[in-house]
């Protein structure tokens, strides 16, 4: 079974996984670290220490990156969430926006074309004259 290091990544400190854990794959480690994640939170709450400036680092037996997992994730999911929807929304608007001046640029073209055409017209009517 493949062996994960969680490096915990705090504010002046950089604390190495020495031992690691045994996982059925990499979305089991994330799991076991989030639940470790949210106790050791509730620690530093206790002691007056602001976890959201806190993180795992998964890493795999070789030492590869895989997985970031700040702290603030599972202490405020409700707040990442909100953050999230207030972006979507404004991501949405822009949207509509966009939207909205394409469909008034298309109609614009068509308006240039159409006195394009007009004044094609115009001047082969004065030209045969």
């Amino acid at each position: 079974m493949p062996r994960f290091f969680f490096h915990l990544v705090s504010p002046g400190s950089y604390d190495v996984d020495e031992e690691g854990s045994e996982f059925s794959s990499v979305e089991s480690a994330f799991l076991d670290a989030r639940e470790a994640a949210i106790d050791m939170s509730a620690e530093m709450l206790k002691s007056r220490t602001d976890p959201s400036r806190h993180q795992f680092e998964i890493v795999d037996a070789e030492g590869r990156f895989l997985i970031e997992l700040p702290f603030s994730e599972v202490v405020w999911p409700r707040a990442i969430l909100a953050s999230q929807q207030v972006v979507r929304r404004a991501v949405d608007a822009q949207i509509q926006r966009g939207k909205r001046l394409n469909a008034e640029l298309q109609d614009e073209i068509v308006k240039s074309r159409r006195m394009l055409n007009q004044s094609r017209d115009l001047l082969r009517r004065s030209w045969a004259r």
